[in-house]
C-alpha cells in the first residue's frame, strides 16, 4: 500500500475521532454548523479527511445535513433516542437468541474476560474504558450470532448510539447497574438459555431507556432555556 494512503486513513480517522468527541463532549454544540474548512484549519489537515469524518458522523446520526446545506451536529432528541433503543432491543433480542445456539467455549471465555476488564474500568472511574468495554461485550455477541448481516446492522445502531451511551455511563451508579445486566446475559449464555438471555437483553436495553428519558428530557430544557440560550451566545 502507498504510504500516502496510510497518511489519509490514518488522518481521516484522527478527523473523525477529534470531531465525535468535541460533539459528545458537548465542546461543539448541537445544531452548530460545521464548516469543513474551519475544521480542517483547527485541526491541521486538509479538507478530505474531514469530509471523510462527516460522512461518516453522518451515518452514526451525530450530524446532518441542514436544510441550507452544509453539516450541522444533530440534535440528540428523547424520541430519537427511545427510536434507537427500541430498535436495538429487537436486533439484540435475536442476536442473543443465536449467540446462545451457536457460541463457542472460547467466545463465552472471551466474553467472560470482557465482563472482567468492565469491572475493572467501572471500579477505576475510567469513562472510555467503560465504553469501550461494554461496546466489546455487545460487539461479541452480535459475532457469535453466526449472522454477518444481523451483525452489519446491529454493530451500525450500536455506533449510532455513542452519544447516548456515553451519557448513560458516565453515571457510576448506572455503569455498574449495566456491568451487573452483562453479567446476567453472560450467566444465561453459559447455561446455554436462550429465553433468559433474551430476557436479560431485553431488560437491559429497556432500563437504559428508561435511565436516559430523564437525562436527555433535562438537556433539551437546558437548550431550550432562555439562559441556557443567552450562555450559548
Amino acid at each position: 500500500m502507498p504510504l500516502e494512503a496510510i497518511d489519509y486513513t490514518r488522518m481521516s480517522d484522527l478527523a473523525y475521532q477529534a470531531i465525535r468527541d468535541a460533539i459528545v463532549s458537548g465542546g461543539i454544540a448541537q445544531g452548530a454548523r460545521l464548516n469543513q474548512d474551519e475544521l480542517a484549519k483547527r485541526l491541521g489537515v486538509s479538507r478530505a479527511p474531514v469530509r471523510d469524518a462527516l460522512n461518516r458522523l453522518e451515518a452514526e446520526g451525530l450530524v446532518q445535513t441542514a436544510r441550507a446545506g452544509g453539516a450541522v451536529v444533530a440534535e440528540a432528541t428523547e424520541q430519537g433516542m427511545v427510536d434507537i433503543y427500541e430498535l436495538r432491543a429487537i436486533l439484540d433480542a435475536a442476536c442473543t437468541r443465536l449467540a446462545c445456539e451457536r457460541m463457542s467455549d472460547e467466545e463465552l471465555s472471551r466474553l467472560q474476560e470482557i465482563v472482567e476488564a468492565t469491572e475493572r474500568v467501572t471500579d477505576q472511574g475510567d469513562l472510555p474504558g467503560i465504553v469501550q468495554a461494554h461496546a466489546e461485550f455487545h460487539y461479541l455477541v452480535y459475532a457469535a450470532s453466526g449472522n454477518a448481516e444481523l451483525n452489519r446492522v446491529a454493530r451500525n445502531l450500536w455506533d449510532r448510539s455513542y452519544r447516548f451511551r456515553v451519557l448513560a455511563l458516565e453515571n457510576r451508579e448506572n455503569a455498574r447497574h449495566g456491568l451487573a445486566q452483562h453479567r446476567a446475559i453472560l450467566t444465561a449464555l453459559k447455561a446455554r438459555d436462550a429465553d433468559r438471555a433474551v430476557a436479560a437483553a431485553e431488560a437491559h436495553d429497556q432500563s437504559s431507556i428508561r435511565h436516559l428519558r430523564g437525562r436527555v428530557q433535562a438537556g433539551e430544557a437546558r437548550q431550550e432555556s432562555p439562559l441556557a440560550m443567552e450562555t450559548a451566545r
